[in-house]
């Protein structure tokens, strides 16, 4: 065989050859990390593993070299991530404004409690009120999360206000029990 020969059938096997779609991996891999940042998994569950299961194909694609059904694959994912952007965006906000709602309500509850109870609590009752107003507090920043998009913020710190109420009313009802043991052991 002649060098000209194995020159051309060189040209040939290369030429047959896909380049590797390396800037459209990188750039479908970046924009799953941000939409994984703003929430997805939360906000879009179904969509969100439907992409995963495709980045996972696409990997498996890359490390195979084969990189034509990766840059087929790649266009598939671009319209899956937008489909999951769009999903994010909509149900994010619907979930995230579910959640802050649901703490308000959690917080004027946890507040009636702390006021019906006040005298039952006695020097505790001042620490109950400075947490109500601790979290009043917080609650109004919410908004704010809401409106500048940071949905997944809004809805961690809403279940984190819900968390802390579910902690602070279990202490008031031991508290209260307390009380009342003591107050009954009192009579006799």
């Amino acid at each position: 065989i002649s060098s000209v020969a194995i020159l051309a059938l060189g040209v040939m096997l290369f030429a047959g050859c896909a380049k590797p779609p390396t800037e459209k991996v990188t750039a479908l891999n970046d924009e799953f990390s941000k939409l994984q940042a703003a929430g997805a998994q939360v906000f879009a569950q179904a969509e969100y593993d439907a992409v995963n299961a495709q980045m996972t194909n696409l990997q498996g694609l890359m490390d195979g070299k084969k990189y034509k059904e990766a840059t087929a694959l790649c266009d598939t994912i671009t319209t899956a991530i937008e489909a999951l952007k769009a999903a994010v965006e909509t149900q994010g906000a619907e979930v995230a404004k579910a959640e802050v709602a649901g703490a308000t309500e959690e917080i004027a509850k946890f507040k009636t409690l702390v006021n019906d109870n006040a005298k039952a609590l006695g020097a505790d009752a001042k620490k109950f009120q400075d947490q109500v107003a601790a979290l009043e507090a917080q609650a109004g920043g919410l908004q704010g999360d809401i409106d500048n998009k940071n949905l997944l913020k809004a809805y961690n710190d809403a279940k984190s206000i819900k968390d802390q109420i579910a902690a602070a009313s279990s202490e008031i009802t031991t508290a209260l029990e307390a009380a009342k043991a003591a107050k009954g052991g009192k009579k006799k």
